[in-house]
């Protein structure tokens, strides 16, 4: 293939992505040569309102808490799950009622 036609082709082809809003990647710390973006923008704009502005810092502190939050239910959780697991060598009729909707519960989990 002809150089000239090449090059006119990327110059075609760049000019389609950077009308999606992408950009070509110029930070340093990711190095990757290619392209970033999009609305990415507008996506981390949302972030910041939903987190309540993130004090003027990044979101990261606020997304790592949530995250660590989540696990820790996820460990409440499993650990009640246990407890229910347990309990069910002790029950008299009464109590199984319970059981039978934590197992419906279970299973729509």
């Amino acid at each position: 293939m002809d150089i000239q036609y090449e090059n006119a082709e990327n110059e075609r082809l760049e000019d389609f992505i950077r009308r999606e809003g992408y950009r070509r990647c110029d930070w340093p710390a990711c190095n990757c040569d290619s392209f970033h973006g999009g609305h990415a923008h507008t996506r981390l704009r949302e972030i910041y309102e939903a987190l309540g502005g993130c004090d003027g810092t990044t979101p990261v502190p606020e997304i790592e808490r949530i995250l660590a939050d989540r696990e820790r239910l996820r460990e409440a959780l499993d650990a009640a799950e246990k407890v229910v697991e347990a309990a069910r060598g002790y029950t008299s009729d009464f109590e199984c009622d319970f059981f039978a909707a934590y197992d419906k519960l279970k299973e729509e989990k």
